[in-house]
């Protein structure tokens, strides 16, 4: 049930400055109680608590001060923000006995300090005093400083109460102050909504008891709080989204964990997490803004512990804002922030060499394998690969423009639209992978298209940055890693990378998968192998596609440790040869001539 704790309006500090001190109109016929606060508020953080600006006072009166009733305790509440010491805010006059309030002391029936610092960043003081002629002396006098001494200090509210006798009445008042200008609690269990429900458990995860701050309407003590950071701590703040909705006893409460206000160099994840405990009658929607300053080129994710993702406005370049989150009534919900590199790819056209090449580059935030689908304009053209590397040739598309898709192994999801690919002749080609067999030279030779016979043409052969020949053909009886250079007389000139492996090379030299294919290439209806080298047994499921993503083959091989198996392709064209192997995909490309 409601209490009955009503605090009258100061009538002479209204009358004097009423556009900025006040109280409650359904307060001002309990004599019992007094209540000064500031009406005031501002969007700016500066000179504030929690937007709350301080009492602002006519200088025309050194001394406001008013009548209060008393009884045999009187108790009092007031929030402070100031670096000033020995400076007098108020005093209370009562059954003959002054007692003032400053603001590094309590002068009273015995002298109180108080440590300045608490006052740097605003706090709420409470304090008590027994009055032994009450019952003689039924009314007391409270008296506020209004004068150059106090100009600086930042004097936000007040309340006297002379029945409040019962401690559950106290805490009421504590919540209401802390919650109103983001002031945590010392003792944390200690926070009550007006209608004595508990609105904060210090207990569900003790390590969040810190830097509390609130969504709050609670119209016993004319709080409709929309807006919250904490006094130690602005760099978070919360914005209510749906306030016009709320019905009275709503409460929001959050709280940090207090980590480091860092990301992780390693995870991406932020240090500090935060949890919201709603222990009010309506579901809350809020904003929540961070004053980090969001890098370019990364993305900023907010989770919540209901499995809700939220991504950074990325309107906003200032700070990280988090829209729209939802919490209900009854809910505790868990924050946590990730900063990470999105994933996305690039669409590169190269005309530097011979051949137009089209490649799509995946960057480093993807994980292989990745499933690539290109659509060609108006529905036609439909090509679906899958690639290990970073970097993938589109060569063998047809004329076309194109959207990409790509799913890498995360399921992260990236894609381009209206990319055009010309008509793409090959005036050179020269494999990527050629396999030696023991004891015989092999000869490598490029293809040349017929309008390129006629040029003069140069080539250097390399293998570790030596140069081995310069004839249009190399002989090799060696494994390694090798290179061709091919360059016109009008400047023109394009390298190209192979390797050469030797069947006789153990399982891990072969193939770093594990399989080889060869010859390679092949001419139409000649028989190619395919070669599997394990040291343990492997689930192996095979396919074939053309380099258009065209389907031709499966071969669940099921168990394999050491095997060859035969095919032939009757088509003239590159293929692509997918193995899966216990569940890892790995590709080679097959040319038949």
């Amino acid at each position: 049930m409601v209490k009955n704790y009503f605090f009258t309006t100061l009538t002479l500090l209204l009358f004097f400055c009423s556009h900025l001190v006040g109280a409650q109109n359904t307060f001002e016929k309990d004599q019992t109680k007094l209540w000064v606060k500031s009406f005031a508020k501002s969007e700016d953080k500066k000179g504030v608590l929690n937007y709350y600006l301080p009492i602002s006072f006519s200088k025309d009166f050194p001394m406001l001060n008013k009548k209060y009733s008393s009884s045999k305790y009187t108790y009092v509440f007031y929030v402070v923000k100031t670096d000033e010491s020995n400076k007098k805010i108020f005093s209370l006059y009562n059954s003959g006995e002054l007692h003032s309030f400053f603001t590094d002391s309590i002068k009273s029936t015995r002298n109180i300090p108080i440590d300045l610092s608490v006052f740097g960043k605003g706090s709420m003081v409470n304090f008590n005093f027994y009055n032994k002629d009450f019952a003689k002396t039924k009314e007391g006098i409270f008296y506020l400083e209004n004068n150059d001494e106090v100009k600086n200090i930042e004097f936000y509210e007040a309340i006297v109460c002379s029945t409040c006798s019962l401690p559950q009445s106290r805490l009421e008042i504590q919540t209401y102050l802390a919650l109103k200008y983001g002031i945590t609690l010392v003792q944390k269990g200690n926070y009550y909504a007006s209608d004595s429900r508990k609105v904060w458990d210090e207990a569900a995860d003790a390590k969040f008891n810190n830097n509390i701050i609130g969504l709050v309407k609670d119209s016993y003590f004319a709080l409709n709080q929309t807006a919250s950071y904490s006094n130690v701590d602005s760099t978070l703040v919360v914005k209510a989204k749906n306030a016009a909705s709320w019905t009275d006893y709503t409460y929001a409460v959050l709280g940090t964990d207090n980590g480091e206000k860092v990301f992780d160099s390693s995870t991406g994840k932020y240090k500090r997490k935060w949890l919201m405990q709603n222990k009010g009658d309506s579901k809350v929607i809020f904003d929540l803004d961070l004053s980090i300053t969001p890098e370019e080129g990364m993305e900023y994710l907010l989770f919540q512990g209901n499995g809700q993702t939220f991504y950074h406005d990325e309107n906003d370049s200032l700070k990280l804002s988090f829209k729209d989150i939802e919490i209900q009534s009854n809910e505790n919900s868990y924050f946590s922030l990730m900063v990470k590199k999105p994933f996305n790819l690039k669409f590169k056209e190269e005309e530097k060499g011979f051949n137009k090449k089209y490649t799509l580059t995946f960057n480093e935030a993807g994980k292989a394998p990745f499933s690539i689908t290109a659509q060609g304009e108006e529905g036609s053209n439909t090509h679906s690969f899958v690639s290990n590397s970073s970097t993938f040739d589109l060569s063998g598309l047809p004329k076309s423009t194109y959207s990409f898709s790509v799913t890498d192994a995360a399921g992260q999801v990236a894609s381009l639209e209206g990319k055009f690919i010309d008509e793409q002749k090959q005036l050179i080609s020269l494999e990527e992978n050629y396999f030696l067999e023991p004891g015989k030279n092999m000869e490598i030779k490029p293809t040349l298209d017929a309008a390129l016979l006629a040029k003069k043409l140069s080539y250097s052969w390399y293998f570790n940055d030596k140069v081995l020949s310069e004839q249009p053909n190399l002989i090799v009886n060696q494994s390694g890693a090798f290179e061709l250079k091919v360059t016109s007389a009008d400047g023109k000139s394009e390298s190209f990378p192979f390797t050469v492996t030797s069947l006789q090379a153990s399982a891990s030299k072969v193939s770093e998968s594990g399989w080889i294919v060869s010859p390679n290439p092949v001419d139409r209806g000649q028989e190619f192998t395919v070669t599997y080298f394990f040291d343990y047994t492997n689930e192996v499921d095979f396919y074939i596609y053309t380099l258009e993503g065209k389907f031709i083959l499966r071969d669940r091989l099921g168990s394999v440790k050491n095997a060859k198996y035969n095919y032939v392709l009757e088509g003239a064209t590159t293929y692509v040869l997918v193995a899966v192997i216990n569940g890892k995909t790995s590709m080679q490309h097959l040319i038949v001539k």
